[in-house]
């Protein structure tokens, strides 16, 4: 199968591969997961800028549309305190 790699703009702060996103449409949450892989003028990268231009791809996703907006995040382990 073909695997798509969504073009996209780091609007602000950065993406990293390996986080967590949602992709949101119409303000609804069409996929949660993990990003598998970030391309920058077609060279894997791990990381990717705000204001630069880069290819996402996530093996479980492929149906996007034009306007998806793409929220990263990454998950932080807090430590209980005693």
């Amino acid at each position: 199968g073909k695997s798509f790699v969504a073009g996209s703009l780091v609007l602000e702060g950065k993406l990293v591969q390996g986080c967590h996103i949602k992709v949101v449409r119409n303000e609804e949450i069409v996929y949660e997961g993990v990003l598998d892989s970030l391309k920058r003028l077609k060279e894997d990268v791990l990381e990717v800028k705000e204001n630069l231009e880069c290819g996402i791809f996530i093996k479980e996703f492929d149906s996007w549309s034009e306007e998806d907006d793409i929220q990263a995040f990454t998950l932080v382990q807090k430590q209980r305190n005693r």
